[in-house]
């Protein structure tokens, strides 16, 4: 993905050039700020790119799954960790990271630091009977199915 890790604010994304724009860089991995003069475009645009994103995580896990059963007999495990809102250890405490809105409401209270992934554990031989799982490490978000409204806070 070629914008990985990239922030984009996409001018007039709510319809026809811009909208188109904003998905393209969505598919290429950036975070796109949604801009234009209609809220209720705006917010279905927004939610079309996260729904994308939904997609992307379903496939992988069907990956996953089919991967585990191919190469299981040879001794090879396939395994996928599915994380939540992850924080960059050098992003700036004095500024709201962008994702903090979909962490409101879920069990840890916060988005997490790339330490909480326990990806050493999937590749241990602790995991010797861990095959085709997807593993959400997402501070209970997906467990729980947390539907917060932002504005109340």
């Amino acid at each position: 993905m070629r914008l990985h890790g990239k922030k984009t604010l996409i001018t007039g994304s709510t319809s026809n050039i811009g909208r188109a724009i904003a998905f393209a860089f969505a598919a290429e991995g950036a975070h796109v700020i949604v801009s234009g003069r209609d809220r209720t475009r705006g917010e279905a645009v927004a939610e079309e790119i996260r729904a994308a994103g939904a997609s992307t995580k379903g496939a992988m896990e069907t990956l996953t799954r089919a991967w585990a059963s191919e190469f299981g007999d040879r001794g090879i495990r396939v395994n996928t960790i599915s994380p939540g809102v992850i924080v960059t250890p050098d992003w700036d405490s004095a500024v709201e990271h962008p994702g903090e809105t979909l962490m409101l409401g879920i069990p840890a209270g916060s988005s997490g630091h790339p330490d909480a992934i326990a990806a050493a554990y999937l590749a241990s031989d602790d995991a010797g009977f861990v095959h085709g799982t997807v593993i959400d490490v997402d501070g209970g978000r997906t467990g729980v199915a947390v539907v917060a409204d932002s504005r109340s806070s």
